[in-house]
């Protein structure tokens, strides 16, 4: 099922979907807790927080928090609707993904960006607004490819990618396997990284 769900522009998303080794099974266990789990639950506490402190913003855009479906078969669900908005002429402001927030691949949790099929202005606001509202949590390159960001990128929306480091997604050594489990997730790292998340969609949201 080529699936979106979507709360509602500036868009942000990550993808529900898993798999192991095997990217075509529907039967092989896929429990996909750091891919994606951590960045799904990214966009919880983002939906948490609007729906407690919107009313207090005078917010000058609004915000689609959405959950994809199909990413590890080809990015199908993101596609559906980056496509959807360009045929619409939809005015997306910026399209934020999360995806995989929780392994702490070194000895210092470190925020990653997606380095490229991004816009670069949109990475170093980011990297600004992480340095800005959650001091001490260093920033790096990412040369992971590709996620739910690259969709809107190809549609000519201005797109950032967070990671949960600055090394490639295969050097997480449960990375698309059964054994992608939430003991191996840093919580405090998914804690700081989702608000670095927040700190740039609220950002675009009150500009």
């Amino acid at each position: 099922m080529l699936a979106y769900l979507c709360f509602y522009v500036s868009t942000t998303g990550a993808h529900y979907d898993s798999r192991s080794e095997n990217s075509t099974s529907k039967t092989n266990r896929a429990p996909g807790a750091d891919d994606n789990g951590s960045g799904t639950a990214a966009m919880l506490e983002l939906a948490k927080i609007v729906n407690t402190t919107s009313a207090d913003f005078g917010l000058e855009r609004g915000v689609k928090l959405c959950f994809f479906s199909g990413e590890e078969q080809g990015l199908l669900g993101s596609r559906a609707l980056a496509a959807q908005y360009k045929a619409e002429n939809v005015n997306v402001v910026a399209m934020i993904n999360a995806d995989m927030l929780g392994y702490q691949a070194t000895s210092e949790v470190t925020l990653g960006f997606k380095d490229r099929s991004v816009t670069p202005e949109l990475v170093t606001l980011a990297k600004d607004l992480t340095t800005l509202y959650v001091p001490g949590l260093p920033t790096a390159d990412s040369s992971s490819c590709c996620s739910d960001y690259l969709s809107f990128w190809e549609e000519g929306f201005p797109s950032v990618g967070f990671f949960e480091n600055g090394e490639a997604a295969s050097n997480y050594p449960s990375y698309h396997t059964t054994t992608d489990l939430i003991e191996y997730v840093n919580t405090k790292q998914l804690a700081l990284e989702t608000q670095a998340v927040a700190a740039t969609v609220f950002t675009l949201l009150l500009e």
